[in-house]
């Protein structure tokens, strides 16, 4: 019970620190924490960071640090191809599953990283 408050804490930190990477984190614990499958790991940490994300967007919302213009479009889009990834989930094997995640974030280190 404590491992899986702390992995909150860490994810929830990240989430609102830096916008991205709770769920990463979350993920990580889910698979090699717990006794998860592939599929339920995912689709667990996605409805541990709706809540967390509506927290840290809630927190920022008093101040001027939100384009909402840009906000919903982004969350419009995002409901789209949450959908069809949520569907797609269903049908990759989970063997792939690490591989597609380690390949996105490999490509998402080298962006930053090169700026």
């Amino acid at each position: 019970m404590r491992r899986m408050y702390m992995a909150g804490v860490a994810t929830g930190f990240l989430n609102g620190l830096l916008g991205a990477g709770g769920g990463m984190v979350m993920l990580l614990f889910l698979k090699r924490g717990t006794d998860l499958p592939a599929h339920k790991a995912h689709a667990t940490s996605l409805a541990i960071m709706l809540p967390l994300s509506v927290l840290s967007a809630c927190v920022y919302a008093g101040s001027t640090q939100i384009s909402w213009q840009t906000a919903l479009w982004l969350c419009l889009g995002g409901m789209a191809g949450g959908f069809a990834g949520a569907r797609l989930l269903k049908r990759v094997k989970p063997r792939y599953l690490g591989k597609v995640l380690g390949a996105v974030l490999i490509f998402s280190a080298v962006r930053m990283v090169l700026g």
